[in-house]
């Protein structure tokens, strides 16, 4: 079984090839399932990796982790009004070419972090920021974050209106 946590689309996978080689695939993006006649699995459940607790104090207000893709003036436009509003940020961008880094306090370019290591962030911020990446609207790990760990969430995703728990 493949779970697909991205979008199949930006990584151009051959589906009809990994369909000969696996059981079943399965998405979390609504129209990529349709699209690619796969299934469609929205809850995102998994065991917790750490504890849920409230720090004593919490080292960041908001807290983003992501690959750049194709959303990084999006990033940078809101790091820049956040931070700009006295909110301390964390944000920890991938793949991201030296020539377009910006050096601002709180922005940390960086290879992928481990899971845990997301989650230690998460668990000590205030907000987490979900930044959707062009052709997805379909619930993110940030948004189980933020409802698992009881952190708000600042997102772009106006999809999340029509979900049962919005």
């Amino acid at each position: 079984i493949i779970y697909c946590l991205d979008l199949i689309s930006k990584k151009h996978w051959d589906v009809a090839k990994i369909k000969s080689f696996c059981d079943h695939i399965v998405t979390y993006d609504l129209s990529e399932a349709e699209q690619y006649s796969i299934d469609h699995y929205a809850a995102m459940s998994y065991g917790a990796i750490t504890e849920v607790t409230e720090p004593e104090h919490f080292e960041n207000d908001v807290y983003f982790l992501g690959f750049a893709k194709d959303r990084l003036e999006q990033i940078h436009a809101a790091y820049r009004q956040l931070s700009e509003s006295g909110l301390k940020c964390k944000f920890i961008i991938c793949g991201v070419p030296k020539e377009k880094q910006i050096k601002a306090d709180g922005l940390i370019y960086s290879a992928p972090i481990s899971y845990r290591e997301n989650l230690e962030n998460v668990k000590n911020s205030r907000c987490i920021l979900e930044i959707m990446q062009g052709g997805s609207n379909a619930p993110t790990l940030r948004t189980e974050e933020a409802h698992i760990y009881r952190r708000k969430l600042l997102t772009n995703n106006i999809d999340l209106v029509g979900q049962p728990y919005y």
